[in-house]
């Protein structure tokens, strides 16, 4: 399939997905917050692959950024390639997007593989929305890390499938409090659901961070 083609897919896909997870977020389901929108553009060099003559496989960049609640504290931490808050940076993920069906997308699996080697991260107290001064919220602590995220199933909710779709994120990185202490954090998110009812939803998700005293 011509890249061009694939490029007015994949850009009308993200489209639709981006609409039906902002009704999730409606539901009370952390999903990706808004980031801008970026061009995706044709890479030849992502993963393990370097030739990119097969019409399964189809490589970009583009922005993104995730939402991670900590179940038992009123903490969020949210990982994003744009910037927040005026203390981060604009970075890029590089995407890989293999197609089961390349001649017919939506007939069959696209399976995602994302990754960033820099992406900025804050922590929030999401108890104090929407007063405070970085989001809405009170800073707790900043930083940059890597992130990758999969997909086994990107677009499962166009078609009718007994696949049960898996997707998520994992971070890593270093961050620094409002008070200077330095701290290693890890943070996940993986979500299951039957890719048709939002309450069949099961979501994963936790972050650490851990005193780097002083190293």
């Amino acid at each position: 399939m011509h890249s061009r083609k694939l490029t007015g897919i994949i850009a009308s896909l993200v489209a639709l997905v981006l609409a039906v997870l902002t009704v999730a977020c409606d539901q009370g389901v952390p999903t990706q917050p808004a980031a801008e929108a970026t061009a995706l553009t044709p890479m030849l060099n992502f993963t393990n692959n370097l030739d990119n003559g097969n019409d399964r496989i189809f490589r970009t960049e583009t922005s993104a950024g995730f939402g991670i609640f900590d179940p038992n504290s009123s903490m969020l931490a949210i990982l994003s390639t744009v910037d927040f808050c005026d203390i981060g940076q604009v970075h890029t993920v590089s995407i890989q997007e293999i197609f089961e069906n390349p001649d017919e997308p939506l007939a069959g699996q696209i399976r995602l593989l994302m990754k960033a080697k820099d992406i900025n991260m804050w922590i929030l107290d999401n108890s104090t929305y929407p007063n405070g001064d970085c989001l809405g919220r009170d800073l707790i602590a900043s930083g940059v890390g890597s992130v990758v995220q999969t997909d086994n199933d990107e677009f499962i909710l166009l078609r009718d499938t007994n696949n049960k779709n898996s997707f998520g994120a994992t971070g890593h990185g270093k961050l620094m409090t409002v008070d200077g202490e330095r701290f290693h954090y890890n943070a996940t998110i993986r979500i299951v659901w039957d890719g048709d009812d939002f309450s069949t939803m099961k979501i994963n998700e936790h972050f650490n961070v851990r005193s780097l005293g002083g190293d």
